[in-house]
This record gives structure tokens, sequence and C-alpha cells, in this order.
């Protein structure tokens, strides 16, 4: 482990790797009270990622992408069989390396959920029409549109979309009580 990944901000000097998580506050040479945090990961010896096993006679499967590895599992999506290096999970299922990149470029016609990068925040779009006065009706759509639908991956928020829908259906009375009235004074004087 390299001593210079955290230094001083006085003096620049490495900081030493049993002043750091200690909860308390450290001196350096300078003369500087050192508080030094850091994340679990930065501290703990990398270790090695899988690798595939060695095909050890010819009566076993190989992996597609590595003839002279021992598949370990079958993509799920295209049935190709993987070596521990190829094979991605996600979740329970297994996936090989090309399936995934057309999965993520096909995202918006993929309907598997995990394999989406990302997800709009249906919540966030209702609320943002709800307080427009013109798109307030089309955020009571669009609250109730995306009520069960997958939110993004920060989990689905119905607090906010049951304030679009009542931001929304205020903003829709009072506007349509508004036009109502201006029509009915141009209207009949």
């Amino acid at each position: 482990m390299s001593l210079s990944l955290i230094r001083c901000d006085g003096c620049g000097a490495p900081v030493e790797s049993a002043a750091w998580n200690t909860g308390a506050f450290a001196r350096c040479a300078c003369g500087a009270k050192l508080y030094a945090r850091a994340y679990p990961m930065l501290v703990t010896p990398l270790t090695g990622g899988r690798g595939g096993s060695d095909l050890s006679n010819e009566d076993q499967s190989c992996c597609f992408y590595h003839p002279q590895k021992q598949a370990s599992a079958a993509c799920d999506t295209c049935g190709r069989f993987l070596c521990g290096l190829c094979d991605l999970q996600a979740g329970s299922a297994h996936i090989c390396g090309q399936c995934l990149q057309r999965a993520m470029q096909e995202s918006t016609a993929s309907d598997d959920e995990r394999l989406c990068p990302r997800r709009p925040t249906y919540d966030q779009a209702a609320m943002t029409l709800a307080i427009i006065p013109i798109t307030a009706p089309l955020g009571v759509y669009y609250a109730l549109r995306h009520w069960n639908t997958p939110g993004s991956v920060l989990g689905v928020r119905r607090g906010l979309l049951t304030a679009a829908g009542i931001v929304g259906a205020a903003g829709t009375v009072f506007w349509g009580y508004i036009a109502v009235k201006l029509i009915t004074e141009v209207l009949f004087g």
C-alpha cells in the first residue's frame, strides 16, 4: 500500500496509514492537525477476478469466446457457453458481453428491467408538468399513467406522484375557473 495516497494539506507529506480511520486527529511533522478518513476499499487489498478454468478434457463444453477455457454457464439470452471470465451476472441471470451491449443499446425496447442502464424519473416529470399552469392537466395524466410504472433506480416515490396529481388538479381547477370567468365577462359583459 502506497503511503502517498493521503497527504497533509499544509506541507504535502504523506500521512501514515496507521493514522487513517482512527477517529482522532493526528499531528503532521509540520505541526498541522490531520484527520484522515479513507473509504474501506482504499485500505482493502485487491483480490483477483474470476477466471475461467482450463479445459481438462474433450468431453467438457468450452467457452464461446475462449475455446481453451471450461464453460461454467450459458447466456440466458443467446445460449452461448461462457467461462467464469465472460459470465456477467444480472441478478440471477447469466449474460454474455454482446447481449449486454445489445440490450443497453436497445434499452427502450428491452423489457428486461435488470439490463436497463437508466430509467426516467416519472415522478419528477409529473411534478414539473403539474406546476406549469398550461400543462397542469398533463401533469395529472402523467401521474396517473405512471403510477405503477417501475421508477428510477432510486425507487418509486409515490408521494411525489400523489403531490403532482394534487397540484395538477388544483392548477387545472384554478386556471379553468379563471378561464371560464374571463370568457363569461367578455361574452356577457
